[in-house]
């Protein structure tokens, strides 16, 4: 008889969990009246915290639109809210493939932080800072990204790496003061530091202190010479030197 009711109950659960799942499989997305598509109505819907009914909308529309990628980024932030962070990383892990932008990649890398995928949240932070080189994006969006990433690092252990980015975080934030700081006593430890050196360049120059700056880019030069924007902030220096003997 026992055996009877705990046959009994495991098969409520399961007929339980079914329905769950069906019902979200189930979900429709019922356009309102005036509304012209069910990405709209997926908008809606997220905005009225609905994100069942939003992701239903998103589902239906990428059926026929399966490169809209905002759309699908979308469909992930319905995920975050139904409380579903794997089904929400693999929808963002499409955008990424799909258009990978710095928007959709930090975000991703914070996603795997929470999920405690720690080293793969270092890469795509590092993959994110890598782009805002060349990406016209303000200061404080990469500030943002290194702070990021010195956490995760920190939470690996990785205490040499963290002080570098730590370095560049304070550096976006404008404070070249503290960046430097921390960039010379980098190269205080370890001379043939190329990337502290190239920064403590980048702070020196910031802070109009031509003479120095130079001295270091040349440092710098020494242990990488085909970097580009060492001889552009040559250059710079000079230009400014001469303005500033006349």
């Amino acid at each position: 008889m026992a055996m009877r009711k705990r046959m009994f109950a495991a098969v409520s659960v399961v007929i339980v969990l079914g329905c769950v799942n069906c019902g979200f499989a189930a979900s429709a997305c019922q356009l309102s009246p005036g509304t012209p598509d069910y990405n709209s109505q997926g908008h809606a819907e997220l905005q009225n915290k609905e994100p069942r009914r939003a992701a239903a909308c998103f589902r239906a529309w990428l059926a026929d639109h399966a490169d809209d990628v905002e759309a699908r980024y979308n469909l992930a932030l319905s995920f975050m809210q139904l409380q579903d962070p794997q089904r929400a990383a693999r929808t963002l892990e499409e955008c990424v493939r799909r258009a990978p932008s710095i928007r959709f990649i930090n975000n991703l890398a914070t996603l795997y932080g929470s999920l405690g995928r720690l080293p793969e949240a270092r890469g795509q932070y590092l993959r994110a800072l890598e782009m805002t080189e060349t990406a016209a994006v303000p200061p404080a969006v990469r500030a943002q990204i290194l702070e990021s990433l010195v956490r995760v690092e920190q939470q690996l252990g990785m205490h040499d790496e963290s002080s570098l980015h730590q370095a560049q975080m304070h550096e976006a934030k404008g404070d070249f003061v503290g960046a430097l700081r921390v960039y010379e006593e980098r190269i205080r430890r370890n001379p043939l530091d190329y990337p502290a050196t190239r920064h403590a360049a980048r702070c020196l120059f910031s802070l109009d202190m031509h003479d120095e700056a130079l001295a270091m880019v040349h440092s710098a030069m020494s242990l990488n010479s085909s970097d580009a924007e060492l001889y552009l902030r040559t250059g710079q220096l000079l230009n400014a030197k001469y303005d500033g003997n006349e």
